[in-house]
């Protein structure tokens, strides 16, 4: 995908977070989305190993998508 720096990226099921951390490197907000705790606390590790800006959220996707916002996380500034 193109990415413009304007989106705000879901990367559900996202276990240790490489696909939401590259792209990370160009969209506006990158959330991660995992269930397992281990991956989640993997992923954070990961991402601050590389020094990666992106939220990870703990719950079953389909769960949090049902009706529900995003929490608000850190966002980048142009």
């Amino acid at each position: 995908a193109s990415l413009t720096g304007k989106e705000v990226v879901l990367d559900a099921y996202c276990g240790i977070g490489t696909i939401g951390m590259i792209a990370s490197k160009k969209a506006k907000e990158v959330y991660g989305v995992e269930i397992v705790d281990e991956a989640i606390v993997n992923a954070k590790a990961n991402a601050k190993l590389n020094n990666v800006d992106i939220n990870f959220i703990h719950h079953a996707p389909p769960r949090l998508l049902r009706g529900r916002e995003l929490p608000q996380g850190r966002r980048r500034q142009p």
